[in-house]
């Protein structure tokens, strides 16, 4: 939901006479300004309240030094005329207290009377089970594309204020800024962009790898999820150009012109093939090529021995990744984490029913999560997760032929610092028939190694000895 949708929504609560809301937020400054204006536009008074300032403004003058306790407050909302609503700071850190919970509770009786409505605004709220009839809970939204590109103007705003050179960000450049920095808070966004953005004088690629690193906090505290640095790009890809032909075209339907014009998003795409082909380096390079944090997934690290808690655990993940996006999801491996599933003799109901809690996330899932799963082999898939709309689409990715080896040679080379057209790579290239990405990889570096522990630098024959030690896995 959009912040306008939630101010719709909370306003109808309100004039539908709901006496408690609580507000699951972290952006308490911003939503404080909203529902000032919220209160404004439906004619109700509105009064702050918290621990360290007690209530803005009292009921009356008397009333102003006792207003700081959470019980006294409560027992003065009778004191302030109808039509009002009240806004609670932090408050759920009071509801441990049985006294507290019954003054809401008489509350909740006599508050529609007068229409008024406390809104216990904070992060997480729990309410106890003896309120849960009289109170609803609502998320509050984290800001959207256009409040994103308000934040934006004004970090650039404040650049020109200082006579700072000004940086020329085209219409799609700024698109891609702001899509970059959503699942941030407003003062998240703020900082990010101001850290990145000075001593610039122009937009490039390390500003959105810098940008998307700002969400790294965000998972740190979780035990399921990995964050990994986007240090591959598609240029360290050899070969796979309809791959790559098809993920720019996916990395373009995430922009804010393709949600105008109607175009779905894109769900994900699964990779499968020969092992040390390019799947766990493509998966890292989609996250690179969108722009995105790149979140990922060890199934296995979902299991857990009591009882529910693995379902748990995948819930938790699922709505961690959606507070993170957009993002790139990868799950490796996927035909391991769900195996089991396949041959009636290794039914696994746990894996069962965190495929299935997995399966209904794919098909409902709203927020912009690009999901990148990889598989060794689909014959111990289930058929289910193979059917047409699970993903946008499934690649099979087999050895490297002529061209792609030639790529992939070139790419190691130069990743190390050699030039090579200084090298016959049409030769390494013959050589290496049924070898696979990994293995070019391994050769580059052995000859490297071997080389310089001689003392020397990497020639022609040490590339071809490497060749000819090293044995495919197609052919053990």
């Amino acid at each position: 939901m959009t912040t306008d949708d939630v101010l719709n929504d909370l306003q109808a609560r309100i004039r539908a006479g709901y006496p408690l809301l609580f507000l699951n937020t972290h952006e308490e400054l911003r939503w404080e300004a909203e529902l000032v204006g919220l209160a404004d536009e439906i004619d109700r008074g509105l009064v702050l309240w918290s621990a360290t300032r007690g209530a803005e403004p009292p009921a009356r003058e008397a009333d102003a030094d006792l207003s700081t306790d959470p019980l006294l407050f409560l027992e003065q909302v009778s004191n302030y005329p109808p039509d009002h609503l009240f806004l609670l700071k932090d408050f759920q850190s009071y509801l441990d207290d049985a006294d507290v919970v019954r003054r809401l509770r008489d509350l909740a009786g006599s508050l529609p009377e007068e229409n008024k409505t406390l809104l216990l605004i904070g992060s997480e709220p729990e309410i106890p089970v003896s309120l849960a009839k009289d109170a609803a809970v609502i998320d509050l939204p984290l800001p959207g594309i256009e409040e994103l590109r308000t934040v934006l103007d004004g970090v650039l705003r404040r650049r020109k204020q200082r006579n700072e050179e000004p940086i020329e960000i085209s219409s799609a450049m700024e698109d891609q800024i702001v899509t970059t920095v959503l699942g941030l808070t407003a003062r998240e966004a703020e900082n990010a962009l101001t850290l990145v953005i000075q001593g610039r004088d122009a937009i490039d690629d390390s500003m959105f790898v810098e940008l998307v690193g700002e969400k790294k906090n965000r998972v740190s505290g979780s035990d399921l999820l990995e964050f990994i640095d986007l240090d591959d790009s598609v240029a360290n890809i050899g070969g796979l150009e309809g791959l790559k032909e098809w993920l720019s075209h996916r990395a373009q339907a995430f922009a804010p012109q393709a949600r105008e014009q109607g175009v779905p998003m894109p769900k994900g795409v699964l990779l499968f093939g020969v092992q040390g082909c390019g799947k766990s380096l493509t998966a890292r390079a989609t996250a690179h090529m969108l722009r995105f944090p790149l979140i990922r997934l060890d199934l296995a690290n979902l299991l857990s021995s009591d009882r529910g808690a693995s379902e748990r655990n995948m819930r938790d993940v699922l709505r961690l990744v959606e507070t993170l996006a957009p993002a790139v999801l990868w799950i490796d491996e996927l035909d391991k984490g769900f195996a089991g599933l396949v041959a009636e003799s290794d039914f696994d109901s746990t894996v069962s029913r965190i495929f299935g809690r997995f399966l209904v996330w794919m098909e409902e899932k709203t927020a912009p999560v690009f999901v990148t799963a990889t598989a060794n082999s689909v014959q111990n898939l289930p058929p289910e997760l193979l059917r047409r709309g699970r993903f946008d689409e499934m690649f099979f990715i087999d050895l490297p032929n002529y061209y792609e080896r030639t790529q992939i040679f070139k790419v190691h080379l130069q990743r190390r610092g050699w030039k090579p057209d200084k090298f016959d790579v049409a030769s390494l290239v013959d050589q290496t028939e049924g070898y696979s990405g990994a293995e070019i990889q391994q050769i580059v570096s052995a000859a490297i190694l071997e080389t310089y522990g001689r003392g020397s630098v990497l020639t022609q024959e040490a590339l071809q000895q490497a060749c000819e030690q090293i044995v495919p896995l197609s052919i053990t």
